[in-house]
């Protein structure tokens, strides 16, 4: 997956997130909670920043069913953070997948039925909505959007798995001709060279690799583990070289080519 997401596009996928949520947290039907918990969970997996958050948590499994059948009162949520988010979104998922209504989560938390279901939103629900809340709050000022609500960034990979990038001008060199990708790789290669935090060994591997995925790149069939490899070391740049310097700034568009033809 390859996606170019500026401020505008981050403010409606938050938006489209925050308004399924609050319809779903001020709800007290038990039969329209389950239709707006569909429309919730649908908001987190089809979006792929939020759902790679729930991927990257989503670790422990639970016995749902068990859980349910056994549960004398309310639920009893994991302390950790991950099994929190794990247990919640799973609880939610099946719920979604199989009960009637929402009774089969809101039971136990209040004898009035419309209570029942705003009590189990504000104890149960609410929690994973402020973590999803917080991850996309956390987002925006890691990537700048506070600061400059021109940046871009390019998300690359699979869900899990993706890779953000600050993408600034790397679009130079995806419009243009081979010449360009060809000039842009050779300063790379000549500023890996030349930098003293790389050792000798590295810099021969970085530069074999990258040469070989950017010939790749204009092949019918390029070989993804070539590719993947290649954008590994000029990820691992980062670690060795600060932001905004010639080595960074070459290195992510390069970056951003070689992206383009992963899955």
């Amino acid at each position: 997956m390859q996606k170019i997401v500026d401020h505008k596009e981050f403010k409606k996928l938050s938006l489209n997130f925050r308004r399924n949520a609050g319809n779903l947290l001020n709800c007290d039907d038990y039969d329209e909670a389950l239709r707006l918990l569909k429309f919730f969970l649908e908001a987190i997996n089809s979006e792929p920043l939020i759902a790679d958050f729930i991927t990257k948590h989503n670790t422990q499994s639970f016995d749902i069913q068990m859980i349910i059948d056994e549960r004398q009162g309310a639920f009893e949520l994991p302390l950790s953070k991950t099994e929190e988010i794990s247990f919640i979104y799973q609880l939610l998922t099946y719920a979604s997948e199989h009960a009637q209504n929402y009774m089969v989560l809101s039971y136990g938390y209040s004898s009035k039925y419309s209570e029942s279901v705003r009590r189990f939103n504000q104890h149960v629900t609410k929690r994973l909505v402020n973590y999803i809340g917080d991850y996309l709050q956390e987002w925006a000022i890691d990537m700048g959007y506070e600061q400059n609500p021109q940046a871009k960034i390019m998300i690359t990979g699979k869900v899990g798995q993706l890779n953000f990038t600050e993408n600034g001008n790397i679009n130079a060199i995806q419009n243009n001709n081979g010449e360009d990708l060809q000039k842009v790789t050779k300063e790379l290669i000549a500023l890996i060279f030349s930098h003293p935090n790389i050792s000798d060994e590295d810099k021969a591997d970085t530069v074999d690799i990258v040469e070989t995925a950017v010939e790749q790149t204009q092949s019918e069939k390029p070989k993804l583990g070539i590719l993947k490899m290649a954008v590994e070391k000029l990820a691992h740049l980062k670690s060795i070289s600060d932001d905004g310097t010639a080595l960074w700034t070459k290195a992510q568009q390069v970056l951003a080519y070689i992206s383009l033809y992963l899955p």
